[in-house]
């Protein structure tokens, strides 16, 4: 490959060697044959994606203690809170829920300490981990009164 990207207005732009993007994307019905050619393509249809196997993958990595205080909140608020995002909140730009599920699986991998550290979280901390990371992965690109709805 040249490692160029060419634009829909015809700008090139020349990468580095070490330079890689990947990009997601919802269809590429206005790529060109040139640039389908030149990617490596994964698709995974939304509707068989959705928090279940994910949250799952990430809690089996999880100490046993965390995964058992995490599972049911998962299982019980994230995918009526999403219902809740999709049907009477207004977003300011559209995200797969693959996306807002990776975001919140990175916020609580970000609050929690590591395994081997001395002090472990609690099952209250954990829930209140979840809450934290489940408002600010659904609720960060929602305006401050979809928030306040979505806290209500």
């Amino acid at each position: 490959d040249n490692k160029t990207l060419t634009l829909a207005n015809g700008d090139r732009i020349p990468m580095s060697p070490n330079c890689k993007i990947c990009f997601e994307v919802h269809n590429i019905d206005n790529a060109s044959p040139a640039t389908v050619s030149r990617n490596g393509m994964v698709f995974m249809s939304a509707s068989i994606l959705d928090c279940g196997p994910l949250t799952e993958a990430w809690l089996t990595k999880l100490p046993p203690m965390q995964a058992d205080a995490l599972r049911p909140l998962i299982t019980n608020y994230f995918p009526e809170t999403y219902h809740l995002y999709l049907t009477a909140l207004k977003p300011k730009m559209d995200i797969m829920e693959s996306m807002l599920v990776a975001q919140f699986i990175e916020i609580v991998n970000g609050l929690l300490p590591p395994v081997d550290a001395a002090k472990q979280p609690t099952t209250i901390h954990m829930e209140r981990f979840f809450v934290f990371a489940l408002m600010w992965s659904l609720g960060a690109i929602l305006e401050l009164d979809d928030r306040a709805k979505m806290q209500e």
